[in-house]
């Protein structure tokens, strides 16, 4: 179909029956030679779009306009987790080298959603345990299997090509103790559907209080996971250095103590001997050595002063959360992806606020400051604002609740105050 037909005639259909979202499938969506103009298009008019593809066909500039465009989001369809198997079915081995690559790419640069297959005989389940293992280093949010079904090009081949009973128990068997890790679990469901004996498996964590803590691949679930009776609420203030994080998370936790709101201030790095090691030293504490010491510190955190507080019914303002890890890493050389797998344990905020402003706005305050760190030296306003909004993007399509407060003319109060509206309509 042409792009003027899709934005002629399919398009409007689709907003007049109040579609809220699209998905591009095949075929495969990238041989379209139209496809930029069309997801431009789509995205144009407030569509948040997906494409499914098997990403053998996707170029360097392709992820790089797709990351442009914003509001775009990729599933990879994978055959078999083998050059083998996955082969037979794209007719060429040498494809799976070239899946796995475009998806770390696409990983890389914000846009990997999740990862699709059909389990089929041409398979060996234990492909689906090394698929998992694979999702929680991209940093996919799930993994969906469907079986073989009697449509499509599962007409002529179900019966000879869908697993069969006792291979679908052997994939549950296999594939069970990822569930809880996958990374992304408010979309843990979806790994259940057509998997036998799976479907009676309790409902990961509940979106309220949104508490979807994973930790990343082999690692044991998090002890200072919170619990649903949790009372308080965890609102996050993030943004690029010199937006006004800090003083709109004063301003907002005085307005809520004049209401009588029980409250606790607190920030990232932490207070702690640990966060004030990491505010001296990172200088020289540099990429992954950075990372982890953030993350280990965000971890001691949440156990030992965020869960708590929560836990006393408070209203926990958090100056700086996970968005600015994969932000401040990010400007230190690290992937999204590792970054995610650092961080995909910890707890889901009730509201994370992204504070946004004008560049030259920004730096003018940087040049104000007496000493600048050196992430703050090496990056730029500009930067920092383009990896915020890629963490935004990435965090929304793992269910975090976001919103941004254009903050450009505003002074702290009322910036405070847009946050408290914002507060106003949490359920």
């Amino acid at each position: 179909m042409r792009a003027d037909d899709i934005t002629g005639k399919v398009l409007p259909r689709l907003l007049n029956a109040r579609v809220e979202r699209i998905t591009l499938t095949g075929g495969e969506p990238f041989a379209h030679p139209e496809l930029k103009e069309i997801c431009a298009t789509l995205t144009a008019c407030g569509l948040p779009l997906g494409i499914c593809t098997n990403a053998t066909l996707i170029s360097d500039e392709q992820i790089e306009w797709l990351a442009a465009i914003g509001s775009v989001h990729v599933n990879v369809s994978f055959d078999g987790f083998r050059p083998q198997s996955h082969g037979k079915f794209r007719g060429d081995t040498s494809s799976f080298a070239v899946t796995l690559d475009t998806t770390r790419k696409l990983a890389a640069a914000g846009l990997l959603q999740g990862l699709l297959s059909t389990p089929n005989m041409l398979t060996d389940p234990a492909e689906f345990a090394e698929l998992c293992e694979f999702a929680a280093e991209v940093g996919a949010a799930y993994v969906l299997m469907n079986p073989l079904s009697a449509f499509g090009r599962g007409v002529r081949s179900q019966g000879r090509l869908a697993a069969g009973a006792d291979a679908m128990r052997a994939i549950a068997e296999l594939t069970g103790r990822h569930e809880l890790h996958l990374l992304g679990m408010h979309d843990a469901e979806q790994v259940r559907q057509g998997l036998p004996g799976r479907r009676h498996l309790p409902r990961p964590a509940d979106r309220r209080p949104r508490r979807g803590a994973v930790p990343g691949r082999g690692q044991p679930r998090p002890a200072d996971r919170p619990t649903p009776g949790m009372t308080g609420r965890l609102v996050v203030i993030e943004g690029p250095d010199g937006v006004g994080k800090t003083t709109a998370a004063a301003h907002l936790a005085a307005r809520l103590r004049r209401g009588h709101v029980p409250v606790h201030a607190t920030s990232e790095p932490s207070g702690t001997d640990l966060g004030r090691l990491i505010r001296s030293a990172e200088s020289y504490l540099t990429g992954r050595a950075l990372a982890l010491a953030v993350a280990a510190d965000r971890h001691a955190h949440l156990e030992h002063e965020v869960i708590p507080a929560l836990a006393a019914g408070q209203t926990v303002v958090c100056d700086r959360y996970v968005q600015f890890s994969l932000v401040l890493q990010r400007l230190d050389g690290l992937s999204l992806a590792e970054i995610w797998a650092y961080n995909a344990w910890a707890i889901v905020p009730d509201i994370s606020v992204y504070l946004d402003d004008e560049p030259a706005v920004i730096a003018a305050r940087l040049a104000d400051r007496a000493a600048l760190s050196r992430l703050e030296i090496e990056g730029s306003p500009a930067r920092e604002l383009t990896l915020y909004q890629d963490a935004y993007r990435f965090l929304a399509r793992r269910g975090w609740p976001q919103q941004r407060i254009d903050c450009r003319g505003q002074e702290p109060e009322a910036v405070a105050g847009a946050i408290l509206a914002l507060l106003g309509r949490l359920p």
